[in-house]
């Protein structure tokens, strides 16, 4: 079910406020062409660490808002729409857990519930005043509405459009895993007539052990190494440009925005996999040597001679065109493309749950105050900068008074650095602790 499932058939809708942490671009397009209003109508209030440069791009007006606590999430979902029915002017307000994507609004288990209010009600002009102020750009205060025989509060959301808290910088990272190759990804499977007998012999075919599937033989085609452009990138992100987490390796929205074309070399694969579609005959020609390697090894053997009949030219080509389209159809995946050429797969911070929040946020100082030590005589750059800015007479005046005899433990800096603004630590250069540390993770 949609938010909008609620309106009349016949509505007509001058304004909507969509206010959610996470909202998709797909979903977010869906419904200019699905309620056929105008993109300068919409108006997306996220929290100020999801990243929404792809919508930015597209022309939707977008503020970054962040929760009164600053260390806490904007999590509320709440559509707000304005629309004529009749010649008359209404307010239709949904709320509930579902995001503005097709994940929260069709797959997921997800309630929504609606209010719909009209030009008479006593509470219309304070659910308008709040999410006009939203669209503005301004605070949210918090509004309690008593309404009929309901109360409705309206959370206390406000603009953090220059002074991003701690928190949201580091939400607004990203963490990278390591990823496992798919391992049917650019390998040929020949399909055997019967499986092969475990006395088989391999000679000089390059069929191995190392791949054994007695109903296939099969053979890898596509070679990443060289194919990929991906050195700079892959450097810059597991050494000089990150800080490990019990979440994975982290870095910045900005570095992030750097590589990330390094990273997503979709279309280096799709053209290299064109061009072995449009040419398959050297690949062709080399598998069936090797199948003709594997009969001359055992040319005494009648039984795996027997599984390898009607493995000729024509059979293999039939093969390798399968194969082709279905990891050109898997390329259509940009994640899946990321991992595959990058060896990381990438997720938002904000996916993070509540309970994972305040371990990640330990871990990153775990990391940075032990120097990023991996093994002997090895040092994470980004973290030794991040230590001794941390560690001067006044950062430390300021963490002992969470305490006294840890000042520098993982929990203090985390317990510091989420309950106050970073922003008001100021240098003699006139840079504050914010410029200072998120500077680094820049480069």
């Amino acid at each position: 079910m949609h938010f909008f499932d609620f309106l009349p058939d016949d509505a007509e809708i001058t304004m909507l406020v969509i206010v959610g942490p996470y909202p998709s671009y797909a979903y977010i397009s869906y419904l200019v062409e699905e309620l056929n209003i105008n993109k300068e109508n919409i108006f997306l209030i996220v929290d100020d660490a999801w990243n929404v440069e792809e919508l930015k791009d597209d022309g939707f007006t977008i503020q970054k808002v962040c929760a009164e606590t600053e260390s806490g999430l904007v999590h509320a979902k709440m559509y707000f729409m304005k629309y004529f029915d009749h010649g008359q002017e209404h307010i239709q307000l949904v709320t509930g857990s579902a995001n503005a994507s097709f994940n929260g609004m069709k797959k997921n288990a997800e309630n929504l519930s609606s209010y719909t209010f009209h030009k008479e009600d006593n509470a219309y002009d304070y659910i308008e005043r709040y999410f006009t102020r939203l669209a503005k750009g301004k605070c949210g205060k918090k509004t309690t509405i008593r309404w009929r025989d309901k109360v409705l509060v309206l959370p206390n959301i406000r603009n953090s459009t220059s002074n991003q808290s701690f928190s949201s910088w580091l939400r607004s990272g990203v963490l990278f895993y390591r990823y496992s190759s798919d391992s049917n990804f650019g390998v040929i499977p020949i399909k055997l007539n019967k499986p092969l007998p475990m006395a088989v012999k391999w000679g000089k075919s390059g069929f191995g052990k190392d791949n054994f599937d007695n109903r296939y033989l099969k053979n890898k085609y596509l070679n990443k190494k060289g194919l990929v452009k991906e050195e700079k990138g892959k450097k810059d992100l597991t050494l000089a440009a990150s800080i490990e987490t019990n979440h994975g390796r982290w870095i910045s929205k900005d570095h992030y925005n750097k590589i990330k074309n390094q990273l997503n070399q979709t279309n280096v694969l799709v053209e290299c996999l064109d061009e072995m579609e449009k040419n398959p005959n050297s690949i062709v020609r080399k598998l069936l040597r090797k199948v003709n390697l594997l009969r001359k090894a055992n040319q005494n053997k009648p039984k795996v001679l027997e599984c390898l009949a009607g493995i000729d030219k024509e059979y293999i080509l039939n093969a390798v065109m399968d194969q082709i389209k279905k990891d050109k159809k898997k390329c259509n995946n940009k994640a899946f493309c990321i991992r595959y050429t990058s060896g990381y797969e990438p997720l938002s911070v904000p996916n993070l749950s509540s309970e994972d929040w305040e371990a990640f946020v330990e871990s990153w100082f775990d990391f940075c105050m032990m120097k990023g030590y991996k093994k002997p005589g090895w040092q994470n750059p980004l973290a030794i900068k991040v230590k001794k800015l941390l560690m001067t007479s006044k950062m430390k005046e300021r963490f002992s008074k969470i305490d006294a005899e840890e000042p520098y433990s993982s929990e203090t800096l985390r317990e510091w650095f989420l309950n106050n603004d970073w922003n008001l630590i100021k240098y003699k250069d006139g840079k504050t602790l914010k410029d200072k540390i998120s500077r680094y993770f820049k480069k």
